[in-house]
């Protein structure tokens, strides 16, 4: 499988390129801007800590950071075999951008759309906020930066992808991922794809026979 897999990952590397995010960064950073304001207004006194404030901080200070844009294995990653040549990647038009005050990432604004139609729809994740922050620290800020998700595993993943590929990303694992993947192997700081795509296969394969395991044990105690 993994011989499988890896040829998979690195075609897909070589030949799915994207476009430069600078340019769509700014226009999503644009449109977190102009909606800013509004979403600091809803936050009730006394639930500041819920959107990583204090009741002494001076919301009107805050300025908008750098995005990640969503990033995602298709379904057919997950339920079927690995075919050679197969594009298994989802980048999503959906944004998580930090909400920043006195240099701190607070809180994530979530803002989707297309070219010259980018709206905020939410502000949630202090947490999250925070670490991707820390993530980023080692990063270059001309890197295109995604935050990938792993439904399945409860898992995420900060990525730094330079070069309009994916085939020299970095991709770091988040306090989620560590917690869902199998001990020791997300013990580095930063993988490549293919490390990364081995290892969600793999969890994934164990969190599927553990599930099987406990329907056939409920199956017998029901005899």
């Amino acid at each position: 499988m993994y011989k499988y897999l890896s040829l998979f990952l690195l075609v897909v590397c070589v030949s799915y390129r994207i476009p430069a995010g600078n340019d769509v960064d700014k226009q999503v950073m644009a449109a977190g801007e102009s909606q800013l304001e509004v979403y600091l207004s809803k936050i009730e006194q006394g639930h500041e800590a819920d959107y990583g404030f204090t009741n002494a901080d001076h919301t009107e200070g805050c300025t908008i950071g750098k995005p990640y844009r969503l990033l995602a294995f298709n379904s057919d990653f997950y339920n079927k075999p690995i075919s050679e040549g197969e594009d298994y990647f989802v980048i999503k038009n959906e944004w998580r951008v930090p909400v920043m005050l006195n240099g701190q990432s607070r809180v994530l604004l979530t803002v989707g759309g297309n070219s010259g139609n980018y709206s905020v729809t939410g502000m949630s994740d202090p947490l999250l906020a925070r670490e991707l922050q820390l993530k980023g620290t080692s990063m270059s800020n001309d890197d295109t930066w995604y935050l990938l998700q792993i439904p399945a595993l409860a898992a995420d993943f900060f990525v730094s992808e330079h070069d309009n590929s994916f085939i020299d990303a970095q991709f770091m694992p988040l306090a989620s991922a560590v917690a869902a993947l199998p001990q020791g192997k997300s013990a580095k700081p930063i993988y490549t794809l293919t490390e990364v795509g081995q290892m969600v296969k793999d969890a994934c394969i164990k969190k599927d026979k553990h599930a099987e395991q406990g329907k056939k044990k409920a199956v017998k105690k029901h005899k």
